[in-house]
């Protein structure tokens, strides 16, 4: 009996993003050795520059499907902010579901984005000549900023604790020579308007160092055919749309496209005990009942065990030296009688053929298990199972004595494609 197998490796692929729209870019790779073991998921990242996890909680830090991305879009107001107005935030925090779609064979798979938080700033004028600045002294910078933003019932000193709205997270200060700003953190905590009023008027406001962060909910790659998948999701941007700032604040660009990119690279390796591939059927406690007493022995069959270890959907065929036409392999031995040989497999319970565990599942020739889906284990013993039907077992014996039956079984095991 020969084995055959293939390892996969597909070459991780990049889509390059164009400059002239507002986009984001996440990249997913799954390149799991099975020999030291499996992990069902995607490593993933940000194909836009790194940002620090600053102002954010650990536990969307700590999270493995919460990604982060510069947000390359910034918001200006087209002339004054009268006090008291509404300054803040909606992203989108549903779940929204679109295909990557393999490169080579078409097959589509689906994959939920959310955004959960937003970071930036707000660039305010100098605010040291304002009511606030000259109530504060030589603190004017510092403290007119602090004093600046309001929560929805118009108090101030609650800022450094959560904004109006469905958030937690909060406001810190700066100032630099003539530019004043505010860093603000927030997490959203459902849809809606995240936002703090501004205490006096301003003649502009922007709002920019915009990052996001949001979380990913991938297809598991261990049930992926093996290439590259691309797909993309456009978001509206502004007045309205899934992401904006409020009536007064307006962005340069009206949409933002996240692009996804996931890389699925397969390993499938069997591995059998020494003179493995050469099967000797026999009685269960050999032949010596049928030597000495004459008795026909109720099955003539080998099991033969194997180890195998797979990250992804492979099928398994047979091929035969001879073969009868109902897909069975023969043996012949020397003089021309023949006999059937059935073949069959069984793999652990986490590897499933229409969704059930294969257990003694009959191989023929030229025809092909397929797929064959791997779950999180992806690795143990299997078993090819040869058995003499019982029909043909007294025919046999009784052909000629003396005599060797042989022939050649291929079975092969195969990434699916």
């Amino acid at each position: 009996m020969k084995v055959k197998f293939k390892l996969i490796n597909i070459l991780l692929f990049l889509l390059s993003f164009s400059a002239e729209a507002a986009n984001i870019g996440l990249s997913g790779v799954f390149r799991n050795n099975p020999t030291i073991g499996f992990k069902n998921s995607f490593e993933y990242t940000s194909l836009s520059p790194a940002i620090a996890c600053i102002g954010i909680s650990n536990y969307l830090c700590n999270n493995k499907t919460t990604q982060s991305s510069v947000f390359p879009i910034t918001f200006k107001s087209a002339g004054k902010i009268s006090e008291h107005s509404s300054v803040g935030a909606t992203i989108p925090t549903d779940w929204r579901r679109f295909d990557v779609v393999n490169a080579r064979t078409n097959r589509t798979e689906t994959v939920e984005i959310r955004f959960v938080a937003l970071r930036g700033r707000f660039n305010t004028p100098n605010l040291s000549n304002t009511k606030l600045g000259r109530e504060n002294g030589v603190y004017a910078a510092y403290l007119a900023q602090f004093h600046l933003w309001l929560r929805d019932d118009l108090s101030s000193s609650s800022i450094l604790d959560d904004p109006s709205g469905p958030c937690i997270g909060d406001i810190s200060f700066d100032y630099k020579r003539f530019n004043s700003y505010s860093n603000f953190s927030w997490e959203f905590e459902n849809q809606g308007f995240c936002y703090v009023k501004n205490s006096i008027d301003l003649d502009f406001l922007n709002i920019n160092n915009l990052d996001v962060f949001y979380e990913i909910r991938s297809p598991k790659p261990m049930d992926m055919i093996a290439g590259d998948y691309s797909g993309s999701i456009t978001y509206s941007v502004g007045n309205g749309g899934d992401f904006h700032m409020g009536d007064h604040l307006f962005p340069d660009d009206n949409t933002l496209t996240l692009d996804v990119n996931l890389s699925v690279e397969h390993s499938l390796k069997v591995d059998l005990p020494p003179n493995g591939n050469k099967i000797v059927l026999e009685p269960e406690g050999g032949w010596r009942q049928w030597i000495d007493r004459g008795r026909v022995p109720s099955r003539i069959f080998r099991d033969q065990n194997f180890y195998l270890s797979s990250t992804g959907p492979f099928k398994v065929g047979l091929e035969c030296q001879f073969k009868s036409t109902s897909g069975a392999c023969q043996l012949r031995d020397n003089i021309g009688n023949v006999t059937e040989v059935d073949t069959f497999i069984s793999l652990p319970d986490y590897f499933t053929y229409t969704g059930a565990p294969l257990k003694r599942v009959h191989l023929k020739d030229s025809t092909y298990v397929d797929p064959i889906l791997t779950g999180n284990e992806g690795r143990g013993m299997g078993t090819f199972h040869f058995d003499i039907p019982s029909a043909a077992i007294t025919s046999l014996l009784g052909s000629s004595s003396n005599t060797t039956y042989s022939g050649q079984i291929v079975i092969i095991l195969d990434s699916v494609l």
